[in-house]
């Protein structure tokens, strides 16, 4: 994908590197985004490898509750983050 990041619940074609993430699989698409992937989780053998993802866009809330000042966060993503939903992906050689 080049250009303008689409909106969310639009379709999105994206190509990068796929990596493990605490959150669960994620694409680095190199330009300083990246796409967590709805219910994937890479194996040990893809990660690394230059992927090309499809699917739809979504934006994930925080996934955190808010919590005092002077109580340290645990777990769980304190941002939103995109995510893409449904995905269907391929090695690009």
């Amino acid at each position: 994908m080049t250009g303008e990041r689409p909106n969310a619940g639009e379709s999105i074609e994206v190509e990068g590197f796929a990596l493990p993430a605490a959150a669960g699989a994620l694409v680095d698409t190199g330009d300083g985004r990246s796409y967590y992937l709805g219910g994937v989780s890479w194996d040990t053998e893809m990660i690394g490898k230059r992927v090309q993802v499809s699917g739809v866009l979504r934006l994930r809330p925080a996934q955190v509750q808010t919590l005092p000042p002077d109580e340290e966060q645990s777990h769980g993503l304190t941002d939103d983050t995109w995510v893409i939903e449904d995905p269907e992906w391929r090695v690009v050689e």
